[in-house]
C-alpha cells in the first residue's frame, strides 16, 4: 500500500487530505474518518480511470486532522479555492457568476462582467440568474441614463449615439450632462445595488409620475419596473421567509443540481448547476460542500432544504441560525415533487447541451474497437401480467431518433424472459439489423440470456443494464453476453448516455403500457352500460381518449359524442357516478 507509514498511524478522525504532484495539490478532499477514506484510495482497484491517472501523479500526500468534520468541511473549502486544484470537483466559484461593475473613470460606465477579478472596477453581486441581472441593468440604464460604451468609444464621439437618442444615456461624451449631475445618478444608483432602496424608493416613485406627467410612459414605466424588481431582490436578500430547496439528479459521473428560491410558498426563482463529482467515495460528501461554497458567495437563508442526511456537519459549518431539513421529509414532498418535475424539464429542453451523442459515439466504437451502426435499447413493462408492452428505442450517431421507436404488444403471462423473446422475433421480422447493431436489454443475466436466444451472435453486441436490488439510478451492474453473460464496467464518460437511453426504453414502454390500460378500464365500464355497442364504444373512447376524462365529464358533455343520444348519455352518467 502507497503512504502506508502514514495510513497505518492515523487515527479515525476527521480532517482533510491533500495530494500533491510535484510539491502542488492536484487533489484536496474532508473525510469523517481520514484512515478508513485514504485507505479507499491506496488500497484495490480505482474507481474510475481518471482517478487511476490521478493516483499515478500523486507523489506526496498531506494531512491536516480536524476537530470535527464541520470543521473540515469549511478548511476543505477554504484549501479548493486556494489551490484550484487539477482534480477536484469543479464547483462554481464567484467568477462564473454574474456582477453588474461600474469602472474607474470621471464618467464610469455601467456593465455585466462574470470576473471575481475587480480591477479596479466597483462590482455588485454575484447574481444567481444572469436573466435577472440583464433585467436591473436595463432597468438601472433606462432610469438614471448610464453609459455601457467601452473608454475608447466614449473618447473619441463627436456626437451623441443612438442610447442618447432613445432615452438610455445622458451623453456625457459631449457634455450633454455636467459632471456633478451624471456623479450624483452613479450615486444613486449604487445605493440601490447595495438595497439602500427606502429613500431611494421614493426618489424614484417621484421621477416615475415626473415622466408621465410629462407624457414620457416609457420612462415612467421603467422607473415603475426598476421598483417592483428591487423590491422582489431586496425581500429575498433579507431571507425572512426564505426558503431554498436543493435537489440532483445523477447522470453517470456527473450531478444535475436544481435550487428552488422559494418566498411566501412561492418560486421566484430557480437555478441549475452541472458538476462532476467522479472520485467522490461518499454521495453526500460532494453535496455538503457545494452547498457549503454556495453560501460563501451569495446571502444564507434561514431554512435549507435538500437530500442529505447529514444535517449536523452542514448546520454547524453554515452557524447555528440556519435550519437545515431533509426533502425526504413529509413537510417538503411538494417541493420534492416539483424538484424532481423541473430537473426532468431542463435536462429535455437541455438534451444537446448535455449529451454530445457525436463523441459519444467515437467512444463507443473506440471502446468496442469495432464500427456500431445504432444502439437498440428493449424494455418490458406490464400490469400482473395484463397489457404487455416490449418497447425498442433507437440511438444513432446524431441521438435519439423518436421516429424510430416501436413498441409491440406481447401475450405473456407475465413472463419477462418470454416478452423479450416475443418483443425481438416480431423487431427481426422488419428487417433491417446487423452485427454492428448494440443492444442493450434492461435487466439482468435472465434478461440478457433470453436476447440471445433469439439474437444470438448474429445481430451485433449484447449487453444489459440490472437496477440492483435497491434499484438507484448510477448503481446499475451491467452485462455483455461473450459465450456466456459477464460482469463489465462502462467507462464513466459514457455512463450517463447508457443509462439515457436505457431510460428512454423504460419511459416508452411504461407509457404504452398505462395508456392501454386506460382504454382497458374505459371499456370495461362502457361493458356496463345498456345499449352501447362497439361502435359506440370506439366513438366515446376516440371522443375523451380514457377513463379519467370520461369520469370527469358532466352530462352535457357526454351528450357531444357522435350518436350518443340525452338518454344514453344520462345512462352512461350514471354507470359512472353510482357511487356518488
Amino acid at each position: 500500500m502507497r503512504f502506508e507509514d502514514l495510513i497505518v498511524h492515523l487515527d479515525a478522525s476527521p480532517g482533510v487530505y491533500l495530494m500533491l504532484s510535484k510539491s502542488k495539490p492536484i487533489y484536496i478532499g474532508k473525510a469523517k474518518d481520514l484512515k478508513k477514506r485514504l485507505k479507499q484510495y491506496f488500497v484495490g482497484k480505482a474507481p474510475s480511470h481518471r482517478i487511476s491517472v490521478m493516483l499515478s501523479l500523486v507523489d506526496d500526500l498531506k494531512v491536516i486532522v480536524t476537530e470535527s468534520e464541520s470543521s473540515a468541511l469549511v478548511l476543505e473549502n477554504k484549501l479548493i479555492k486556494e489551490h484550484q486544484p487539477k482534480y477536484n470537483i469543479l464547483l462554481k466559484d464567484d467568477k462564473s457568476f454574474p456582477y453588474l461593475a461600474f469602472s474607474k473613470h470621471d464618467f464610469p460606465r455601467l456593465v455585466m462582467k462574470r470576473t471575481k477579478v475587480r480591477g479596479g472596477d466597483d462590482l455588485f453581486g454575484p447574481y444567481t440568474n444572469q436573466k435577472q441581472a440583464r433585467i436591473v441593468l436595463d432597468q438601472i440604464q433606462r432610469v438614471f441614463h448610464l453609459r455601457n460604451c467601452s473608454d475608447h468609444f466614449f473618447r473619441n464621439r463627436t456626437r451623441p449615439c443612438i442610447q442618447y437618442e432613445i432615452g438610455r444615456c445622458s451623453a456625457p461624451c459631449v457634455n450633454k450632462i455636467m459632471k456633478h449631475e451624471y456623479s450624483y445618478d452613479v450615486r444613486e444608483a449604487k445605493r440601490l445595488l447595495k438595497g439602500e432602496s427606502k429613500d431611494l424608493t421614493k426618489h424614484i416613485t417621484t421621477r416615475m409620475y415626473e415622466y408621465a406627467e410629462t407624457e414620457d410612459f416609457e420612462r415612467a414605466a421603467a422607473c415603475r419596473d426598476l421598483i417592483r424588481s428591487f423590491a422582489t431582490i431586496s425581500q429575498e436578500t433579507k431571507g425572512s421567509e426564505n426558503l431554498h430547496v436543493f435537489d440532483v439528479k445523477p447522470m453517470g459521473h456527473q450531478m444535475l443540481i436544481i435550487k428552488l428560491e422559494i418566498l411566501d410558498g412561492q418560486v421566484v426563482n430557480t437555478v441549475f448547476d452541472y458538476v462532476s463529482v467522479e472520485g467522490k467515495h461518499i454521495e453526500e460528501d460532494w453535496l455538503l460542500g457545494y452547498v457549503y461554497h454556495h453560501y460563501q458567495l451569495f446571502p444564507l437563508v434561514k431554512k435549507v432544504v435538500l437530500p442529505i442526511r447529514q444535517k449536523d456537519v452542514l448546520k454547524e459549518a453554515l452557524g447555528q441560525h440556519v435550519v437545515i431539513s431533509s426533502i425526504e421529509e413529509r413537510a417538503y414532498q411538494v417541493w420534492a415533487k416539483l424538484t424532481q418535475e423541473n430537473l426532468k424539464a431542463y435536462v429535455q429542453s437541455k438534451s444537446d447541451d448535455l449529451y454530445q451523442w457525436p463523441m459519444f459515439w467515437q467512444m463507443l466504437q473506440q471502446y468496442f474497437d469495432r464500427k456500431i451502426s445504432r444502439v437498440l435499447c428493449i424494455d418490458v413493462s406490464h400490469h400482473q401480467g395484463s397489457s404487455t408492452y416490449v418497447s425498442v428505442v433507437y440511438c444513432g450517431e446524431t441521438g435519439m431518433e423518436k421516429a424510430l421507436y416501436r413498441t409491440y404488444k406481447v401475450d405473456c403471462g407475465g413472463d419477462d424472459y418470454e416478452a423479450i423473446k416475443q418483443g425481438l422475433k416480431k423487431k427481426l421480422a422488419r428487417g433491417d439489423l446487423d452485427q454492428d447493431t448494440l443492444w442493450i436489454i434492461d435487466g439482468g443475466i435472465g434478461q440478457i440470456n433470453a436476447a440471445h436466444t433469439v439474437l444470438e451472435d448474429n445481430f451485433g453486441i449484447i449487453t444489459s443494464a440490472s437496477k440492483g436490488p435497491k434499484r438507484e439510478w448510477g448503481k446499475e451492474k451491467y452485462y455483455r453476453f461473450k459465450d456466456r453473460p459477464e460482469l463489465f464496467q462502462w467507462p464513466a464518460d459514457m455512463m450517463k448516455y447508457i443509462l439515457h437511453i436505457r431510460d428512454e426504453a423504460h419511459n416508452t414502454a411504461i407509457n404504452m403500457h398505462r395508456r392501454a390500460l386506460r382504454k382497458q378500464s374505459l371499456r370495461s365500464v362502457l361493458d356496463n352500460v345498456h345499449g352501447i355497442g362497439k361502435q359506440k364504444k370506439q366513438a366515446i373512447m376516440e371522443f375523451f381518449g380514457g377513463l379519467e376524462a370520461l369520469r370527469c365529464a358532466k352530462l352535457i358533455d357526454i351528450e357531444k359524442v357522435p350518436g350518443i343520444g340525452q338518454d344514453l348519455a344520462k345512462r352512461i352518467y350514471q354507470t359512472l357516478h353510482v357511487d356518488s
